[in-house]
């Protein structure tokens, strides 16, 4: 059977006015909408965009969730629930290449900088990731990679890798971040004791720990920032 044109008619509507005016113009609903055009060709996806928000709360839960997840709204098949699944990891994609082609000229030479770097790498994550940055002397990302990844409080450093690979980086510090998932970013005692042991070992073979981020989400704090609020400790 041929979609209605009261259908047909609305998706243009709702495609012209992104053209026109970006998704600023949309609430969170309207997003999901637009979003099923892709999956679901024939049917009005308004109510079940509205089942979507109802369901996860957010829009953020929305794009996060299983595929399992989303198929227990009414309205969701697996095409569906795959799009969503691409979308918002073509979105991280898209953070990162971009964090990458900003490695060059980007300099980690502050709190802020630090953490603002680290957030992007977390986007998503439901599992906490314990994530190393390698740094020159001028504070540019030599390289950038996951050293664990787990259940919460469950990660553990391979000291043996990290100081291996900042040697053969030839860095002149490093920063790490680790995210507290769906948590909050105060750094725990074990937190506290992970800095002092990485920073004990970096300075046995000569560098430096910059900073040891905890993002939570869109935020973070930083331990070395904690420790010395008006000063510049560990900065290169």
């Amino acid at each position: 059977m041929a979609e209605q044109p009261i259908h047909a008619d609305h998706r243009k509507r709702m495609l012209k006015k992104f053209q026109e005016n970006g998704l600023g113009a949309f609430s969170d609903h309207e997003v999901l909408e637009m979003l099923l055009y892709f999956a679901i060709p024939r049917i009005d996806t308004n109510e079940i965009a509205h089942g979507l928000k109802n369901h996860f709360g957010s829009l953020h839960a929305v794009l996060e969730a299983s595929a399992s997840e989303l198929m227990q709204v009414k309205g969701i098949g697996e095409r569906s629930a795959v799009l969503i699944q691409f979308t918002f990891a073509l979105f991280r994609r898209y953070q990162l290449d971009a964090a990458r082609d900003q490695q060059q000229t980007l300099r980690l030479t502050s709190y802020d900088s630090i953490g603002e770097y680290f957030i992007p790498c977390f986007a998503g994550a439901t599992t906490e990731r314990l994530i190393a940055a390698y740094l020159d002397n001028k504070g540019r990302v030599l390289r950038c990679e996951t050293l664990g990844e787990g259940a919460p409080g469950q990660v553990r450093l391979d000291t043996r890798r990290l100081l291996a690979n900042a040697l053969t980086c030839s860095a002149a510090g490093v920063a790490l971040a680790h995210n507290h998932p769906r948590g909050d970013t105060v750094p725990s005692r074990e937190d506290i004791a992970l800095t002092d042991r990485v920073d004990a070992m970096l300075a046995n073979i000569g560098l430096r720990l910059i900073d040891h981020v905890i993002v939570a989400e869109d935020k973070f704090s930083s331990i070395n920032k904690l420790r010395n609020p008006f000063g510049r400790k560990g900065m290169l």
